[in-house]
């Protein structure tokens, strides 16, 4: 029996992103807190604070009081507070489709463009997965072409850094920003994923193409396109034997070494603090 005031406090611990789940999950466990989830006004209100929905939040007043209200009012904070998440959604997908023409069509990226869609879409979900690219904010910061290791540096760290944005957010087939990093040998980039957050650990499904090279064996450039489901350190390593046998020099992978070093001695330090912490 749950009151509606512990309600706010589970509901404080959920991803943003994740709460129209979350409360359904509510709703359909146990018929006290679906009660309570529709009985109270203010909860509604400090929904809307917590996803920062200002409009509903002034109309609510501060979240002072949970008595019951009528059943007509309650549907409609449940109403307004669905079309408000609506919206956020709406933004955020508008946010991951304007960085994914960015970084992939125009390949113009830059910091100060990364600010400015921030600026005119906040607020909006950060780690939303997009259903029609199947990426976040971050994956298409850190699958940007045409731009430089450092450009990208500079928007992944405005949204880890900056907004807040999760360095581990991965999408529905595992992949993560520090996989995309890893596989693309971006070594600042995985510095600063790991730094924030990301797991050396956490695998994920991919498809990334070879540095092009020359194989011995052949007279013309090979490239190989790899897929699996692979950790960060197995991707860099995969494609790092991938490019030494199409011809890769050795200097042309120092990048993906670097990765690689970077990706081992997370793993030591978190094998090492494993045993510690149980």
């Amino acid at each position: 029996m749950l009151p509606a005031e512990l309600l706010v406090r589970v509901l404080e611990h959920v991803a943003l992103h994740d709460l129209p789940a979350t409360l359904r999950a509510l709703e359909l466990a146990c018929s006290a807190w679906r009660r309570s989830l529709r009985a109270s006004d203010e909860l509604w209100a400090a929904l809307a604070r917590r996803a920062t929905l200002p409009a509903l939040a002034a109309r609510a007043g501060p979240p002072t009081s949970f008595a019951r209200r009528s059943a007509r009012v309650d549907r409609s904070a449940r109403l307004e507070f669905a079309r408000a998440y609506g919206a956020l959604r709406a933004r955020s997908e508008q946010l991951v489709h304007a960085l994914a023409s960015m970084a992939q069509d125009s390949r113009d990226l830059s910091v100060g463009k990364v600010r400015k869609l921030l600026t005119a879409l906040s607020p909006c979900l950060l780690d939303r997965v997009s259903p029609v690219s199947n990426a976040t904010a971050l994956m298409e910061v850190c699958r940007a072409r045409g731009c430089s290791e450092a450009a990208i540096l500079a928007g992944a760290s405005e949204l880890v850094v900056a907004r807040g944005a999760s360095a581990r957010a991965a999408n529905s087939e595992g992949q993560s920003p520090l996989i995309i990093a890893a596989a693309r040998g971006l070594p600042r980039l995985v510095a600063l994923l790991l730094e924030h957050g990301a797991d050396a650990s956490d695998r994920g499904f991919g498809r990334f193409c070879t540095v092009r090279g020359v194989a011995p064996s052949t007279n013309g450039a090979s490239q190989v396109v790899v897929r699996g489901t692979l950790s960060p350190l197995e991707w860099a390593e995969t494609i790092l034997a991938r490019e030494r046998d199409g011809g890769v020099a050795a200097k042309a992978q120092r990048s993906l070494r670097q990765c690689a070093a970077l990706l081992r001695r997370a793993a030591v330090v978190g094998g090492a603090a494993a045993p510690a912490a149980g």
